[in-house]
């Protein structure tokens, strides 16, 4: 597998990307809708086996996601399942953001789910602790279950509520 720099992927894109040449976005479908880089096609890094077959048409496959570490994941992915064609993108969509590239970006879309998480754990454990002075001091339990989520998510790497949001209807593309 291959690693390039943002910059490297901008000189592609503004030279024209050929027919034998694939980028994509391993990124959620929400967090693309969202905002995303022009040219760039969307394969959730949950759905990357289903497409090693079309993947395998192309001699230069680039793979980004929001900070490089989705796309590392989907490029060994791809490497164990025999493509030796995987480019990985360093950095990702933050990368190009702090280049000073241009993103297409979509206002009306829903918040990437990380910050959706945070806004609701916050708003939960903000809430118990005035539940707790105000009413009954027993509500401060919603604080602690809420903070023990996030350490659990913290170790485990699986965030219940962030799965829970994905399927909001909200987050639905």
């Amino acid at each position: 597998m291959q690693n390039v720099n943002v910059e490297s992927l901008k000189g592609l894109l503004s030279d024209g990307v050929g027919a034998d040449t694939l980028v994509i976005d391993v990124r959620t479908p929400a967090e693309y809708k969202r905002e995303q880089i022009v040219g760039v096609m969307n394969i959730p890094l949950d759905d990357i086996e289903n497409y090693v077959d079309t993947l395998r048409n192309y001699k230069r496959v680039y793979v980004h996601c929001a900070s490089g570490n989705r796309s590392g994941q989907a490029c060994a992915k791809l490497t164990a399942l025999g493509l030796d064609n995987i480019v990985n993108v360093q950095g990702g969509i933050s990368a190009w953001k702090d280049a000073g590239f241009n993103v297409q970006v979509n206002k009306s879309a829903p918040l990437p789910i990380m910050q959706q998480v945070q806004i609701v754990a916050g708003s939960l454990v903000v809430l118990g602790v005035i539940l707790s002075l105000l009413i009954n001091p027993v509500f401060i339990a919603l604080s602690a279950f809420v903070g023990a989520g996030l350490v659990f998510a913290g170790v485990s790497g699986v965030c219940t509520m962030g799965l829970i949001l994905a399927r909001m209807p909200w987050n639905r593309v």
